[in-house]
Parts: C-alpha cells; sequence; structure tokens
C-alpha cells in the first residue's frame, strides 16, 4: 500500500490502481520482502512496527494529496517531500512506473507506445 500511495504522490494525485495492479504490486512487494535480508530475518514485532508505520505514512500522504486536490504547488511539494523520504529506502519514485506487471523500470512498461521507426535505447 505504501509503494503505490507513494508513487501516486509523486506524481500528485491518489488514484486507486485496479484490482490487477493491486495483486501484482501485492506480488512484487512480498518477493522483495522475502528478498531483503534485513526484513526477512526481523521479529515479527519489528515486522509489525514496519508495517504500522508504512501504513500510517500511507494513510497521511493520501490525506494530504486528497486536501491539496485543486493547488498545484502545495501537490508538488507533498510529491517532493514523498520522493526524499522514500530515498532512504533505495526508492526512486521517478524512475519507476506502475504496470499490470507491478511497478518496472519507466518507459519499459507494457502500456509504453514506441515508435516503430526509432531506436529504442534502454536507459
Amino acid at each position: 500500500m505504501w509503494w503505490i500511495t507513494a508513487w501516486h504522490a509523486a506524481r500528485g494525485n491518489n488514484d486507486e490502481p485496479p484490482p490487477a495492479i493491486l495483486a501484482a504490486v501485492r506480488a512484487q512487494a512480498a518477493r522483495a520482502i522475502l528478498a531483503t535480508g534485513e526484513i526477512a530475518s526481523a521479529s515479527d514485532a519489528q515486522k509489525q512496527e514496519l508495517a504500522e508505520a508504512l501504513w500510517i505514512q500511507s494513510t497521511l500522504t493520501d490525506i494530504s494529496v486528497q486536501q491539496a486536490k485543486g493547488d498545484a504547488a502545495r501537490l508538488r511539494a507533498i510529491g517532493d517531500a514523498v520522493r526524499r523520504s522514500a530515498k532512504p529506502m533505495g526508492l526512486d519514485l521517478d524512475s519507476i512506473d506502475l504496470t499490470t506487471k507491478g511497478f518496472v523500470p519507466a518507459r519499459v512498461g507494457s502500456n509504453d507506445v514506441r515508435n516503430p521507426g526509432a531506436a529504442h535505447i534502454a536507459a
């Protein structure tokens, strides 16, 4: 939930993705957690603490975005704050896109429109 909320807030919205995208991100997050030694080896209490902190951040972010709708400067400020808070977790919200496959590197999502006559250079 936090990952999706942060990604949307960085773009100035709080849209709820369709169930297929939610399921893809849920599975992706589970794989990431299992692959992260610190989280996988954390105690149940530590995992609960992290989950609660991210849930509270998600709720506050969502409320902030909702209250700022129609105020572009405030939405930008919220997006900037969310980007800064994601960095220490190793997450660059501007380098990923949300797709039906979950989060993917920006500009390589399955929904991208590509010019078939132009060479594509992967970032």
